[in-house]
């Protein structure tokens, strides 16, 4: 039978004590974490499990160069719920090991390293790898990868299994970012994950974005093949965006069409793309109606067009507000192609390095597709605020 779970501050201390206690060994030690406390509210006009007041994650460890080429990171997360009616407060679920490898630098020579263990994995834009910020817990991976990185160039060749409760999914790849001439980096991706035996589902993904300056804005170009099978059933699948973007009276604003594809129903293939383990947050709306593809559309692909203006109010505040129309890219017999439309405001104040609060308020307006593919026959209101202290 197993004791109480000892609460996180425990499990530091004694994890740091013992970290200190090996001063020829470790150098330059430095404490390391964050506390993020949010409170979320959604109305009532659409069905949603009660949640406490407010979740708070907390993170607390300690990073050390072991000597001149090894570098140690190990950092323990739990999550605290508190408030709410019917909702417990405490240390929920368990704490556990939030990151923990080391990483033995110029390997193969200058700019090069290798890191193992238990990580964060962010690719590019993150629409594909994405460590999930937003989430209370993140998303980890247990892998191994070699890091390159010179003046302008970097890549990135990885072998990673997802940590925690959907440990049985791999993902392999390959990431470079390469210059490009009057604008920011060409992101490239190979990208290969699988999970479960015989019927199980695996794909391979290629493809990359870029942002290029030309006649005084930025072009947005992002584009992916996606081959593989889902369940005995061979996979075709695509996804593309394109935008323009740029600055105009301290206005910065993007407009972005981005297009997922979808089933069609009309061979014996599937069509509909796999996000992999992108960012389930932020991409299409801050209510997050749409943070698993293809699930939540249902397999019938996925239309976002955003127009966003993010403006500086001064004393390190900013705000952002962003607009969605969301629609079904194969139709077939539903009655509408309309999901619905969105309206995300984030106001955002970072008083110091380190500090960030923010709070945001987003309407959706559902549309005939919602109603028919997920049951969601009214409109929702979500609301947020929270601050960020990471050091």
């Amino acid at each position: 039978m197993s004791g109480p779970r000892p609460p996180l501050f425990l499990l530091s201390f004694l994890f740091i004590d013992a970290f200190l206690a090996f001063p020829l060994v470790a150098q330059d030690v430095r404490l390391i974490g964050e506390l993020r406390p949010r409170h979320e509210q959604r109305t009532s006009e659409v069905p949603s499990p009660s949640a406490a007041d407010v979740m708070m994650r907390v993170r607390l460890g300690a990073a050390s160069g072991l000597s001149e080429s090894l570098a140690l990171r190990v950092m323990v997360q739990d999550v605290i719920s508190f408030g709410g009616a019917g909702t417990d407060s405490g240390w929920d679920p368990a704490p556990d090991l939030f990151v923990g490898f080391l990483e033995l630098s110029d390997l193969l020579g200058s700019g090069t390293a290798v890191r193992a263990g238990r990580q964060e994995i962010s690719l590019g834009n993150e629409r594909l790898v994405s460590r999930n910020n937003w989430g209370h817990r993140g998303q980890r991976f247990d892998a191994v990868r070699l890091l390159w990185g010179g003046e302008a160039v970097s890549a990135d060749l990885f072998s990673a299994r997802v940590a925690g409760g959907d440990a049985g999914r791999w993902l392999h790849g390959a990431h470079a970012a390469l210059p490009i001439p009057g604008g920011e980096s060409l992101h490239l991706y190979a990208l290969h994950d699988r999970e479960g035996g015989g019927a199980g589902r695996f794909h391979y993904t290629g493809g990359g974005h870029a942002r290029v300056a030309a006649g005084g804005v930025d072009w947005i170009l992002e584009g992916y093949l996606q081959r593989g099978e889902r369940h005995g059933v061979s996979v075709s699948a695509y996804q593309f965006a394109s935008g323009v973007a740029g600055t105009f009276d301290r206005v910065r604003t993007q407009l972005l069409y981005e297009n997922y594809s979808g089933d069609d129903a009309r061979d014996d293939r599937l069509g509909s793309f796999d996000r992999l383990r992108g960012s389930n947050h932020g991409f299409h709306g801050y209510a997050d109606l749409f943070t698993s593809l293809p699930q939540n559309a249902g397999d019938r692909g996925f239309g976002d067009l955003n127009l966003s203006a993010t403006t500086d109010l001064g004393f390190g505040t900013e705000l952002q507000v962003k607009g969605h129309r969301f629609r079904v890219v194969e139709r077939g017999d539903l009655p509408s192609a309309r999901f619905g439309e969105e309206l995300d405001l984030v106001l955002t104040y970072r008083p110091r390095g380190g500090v960030n609060v923010e709070a945001g308020l987003s309407r959706v307006w559902t549309g005939p597709a919602l109603e028919e593919l997920r049951g969601l026959e009214r409109n929702r209101t979500f609301g947020y605020g929270m601050v960020g202290v990471v050091f």
